[in-house]
């Protein structure tokens, strides 16, 4: 931080935009922290405070907006893609005796407020970046195993998760209790202010039990192009893995619309699949849903959506699914599932930003 602030001043940068963490008030014990309040004792509360320190050094040309942020949860990694597995396998557990407070945020809101901070110039200072409405680990624990499914009464003692932890466990059993103060005072407004409304909004409409896999990819071609691609189920071929040997069977309409129902085939560790999907959603130029009807999953529902951004199109995948034949099957299989589908959509992503890479990126590719 000290050699952006260097940078900065020596460009003349009007604004920067300081991240730093609600760690800076150390261990609450229950009593409520606002922007006032003075800096907590500890190793986090430490570094928090030398990290704010770096912007000491701003010239006073340059407008200074520090972040403290508290657990930030969405859809792709941070706190919620790191309990989803233990959580989705039945596993999830209260660390403690979970009554310490939690103060989180929506990583949606936290990109609003860096908008919000470079659109308002009056706005300068430090900023506590939570929810009004904070929660207790015990709450967000019981919220989790509604979405996931599992086991709501699992306990992991204090002691043993420090135990197993030392001072990391800090992250887990210290109380957070922040206030947002000065961020409502300046006019901010949340999107997700409850933690229902985040985790409704991170989980989508996953029934109990379901799990979620996000990834999203920014490709050089325009929107219309890559639409055009994606509209086209026999283009599915293209960018699945070759061992899966998939093969579209046929569809029930001649183009691909809302309603369309389409039969395909497919290997899947040697074994022989028939896989039938149904277009929920078709909105041309934004966004398609498939659902299986038939299929290996309980549940899956795949949302497909296109943004065109910088004179190219963000793609965005967005997958609800349920594993069959209940807890004992997430448990043993879920782990070798997750794995899978990653893989799949790690190979769709190296073929599509081939596809649309530039002549010379893909001359390039295929040289190689």
């Amino acid at each position: 931080t000290r050699r952006v602030v260097e940078a900065v001043n020596e460009f003349k940068i009007p604004l920067l935009i300081q991240a730093s963490a609600t760690g800076y008030y150390g261990d609450g014990d229950g009593l409520p922290f606002d922007e006032s309040s003075p800096p907590g004792l500890g190793f986090l509360a430490d570094t928090a405070k030398l990290w704010e320190e770096q912007t000491r050094y701003l010239s006073s040309e340059t407008r200074c907006v520090i972040m403290r942020l508290g657990i930030v949860l969405g859809r792709e990694g941070g706190a919620i893609a790191t309990m989803l597995l233990p959580y989705s396998m039945g596993l999830g557990a209260t660390l403690g005796f979970g009554n310490n407070n939690l103060s989180w945020i929506h990583v949606k809101d936290v990109c609003r407020f860096i908008e919000f901070a470079l659109v308002k110039k009056s706005l300068e200072g430090t900023f506590n970046l939570v929810s009004p409405h904070y929660t207790s680990f015990g709450e967000f624990h019981r919220n989790l195993v509604q979405r996931t499914g599992g086991l709501s009464w699992l306990k992991i003692p204090a002691l043993a998760v420090r135990f197993a932890l030392g001072e990391k466990a800090q992250l887990f059993l210290a109380d957070s209790t922040v206030a947002p103060k000065r961020l409502i005072e300046s006019g901010f407004e949340f999107a997700y202010p409850t933690i229902d409304q985040c985790l409704d909004e991170i989980f989508g409409n996953t029934s109990k039990g379901g799990y979620v896999f996000t990834k999203s990819q920014w490709v050089e071609g325009e929107l219309d192009s890559v639409w055009d691609f994606f509209s086209k189920e026999t283009n599915l071929e293209k960018i699945t893995p070759k061992m899966l040997r998939f093969r579209v069977v046929d569809k029930s309409t001649d183009q691909i619309e809302k309603g369309t129902i389409i039969n395909y085939r497919l290997k899947f560790r040697g074994l022989p699949i028939r896989w039938r999907s149904l277009i929920h959603e078709f909105t041309p130029g934004k966004k398609f849903r498939d659902i299986q009807l038939v299929g290996p999953y309980e549940t899956w529902e795949h949302d497909h959506m296109f943004t065109p951004v910088g004179g190219g199109t963000i793609i965005e995948d967005f997958v609800r699914y349920k594993l069959a034949f209940g807890l004992a099957a997430r448990f043993l299989a879920l782990p070798l599932v997750k794995r899978d589908i990653e893989k799949i959509f790690e190979y769709r992503h190296k073929v599509i930003s081939q596809i649309f890479s530039s002549d010379d990126k893909r001359s390039e590719n295929e040289s190689r």
